[in-house]
């Protein structure tokens, strides 16, 4: 079921005719995601920043999980991971089950 843009959401895709979907990328591009710049080692109870510039076309979406399985982004709502505009997190007071 689609939820963007407003005039398709709520269609399912069978539903949709194949001239209305469109892209707006001249050509596809393989998503690259790049972590320079993150974070390896922190200590315990310091904040860890996580840098993930992703570039593609379509714009990819970001969503960060964690080892035991919690998925994050940037709407998401937990106090101690912070999904940034450009990707990018920060776990706030990093515990010893974060690292993975």
């Amino acid at each position: 079921v689609c939820e963007e843009p407003e005039p398709l959401k709520g269609k399912h895709l069978e539903e949709i005719p194949l001239n209305n979907l469109t892209c707006d990328c001249v050509h596809y591009e393989e998503p690259t995601i790049n972590t320079t710049g993150s974070d390896t080692h922190v200590q315990v109870g310091n904040p860890a920043h996580l840098v993930c510039n992703v570039t593609g076309c379509p714009e990819a979406a970001v969503i960060w999980t964690t080892p035991q399985g919690d998925a994050f982004s940037e709407d998401s709502e937990d106090p101690r991971f912070s999904v940034l505009s450009d990707g990018g997190l920060v776990i706030h007071g990093t515990e010893i089950t974060d690292s993975g």
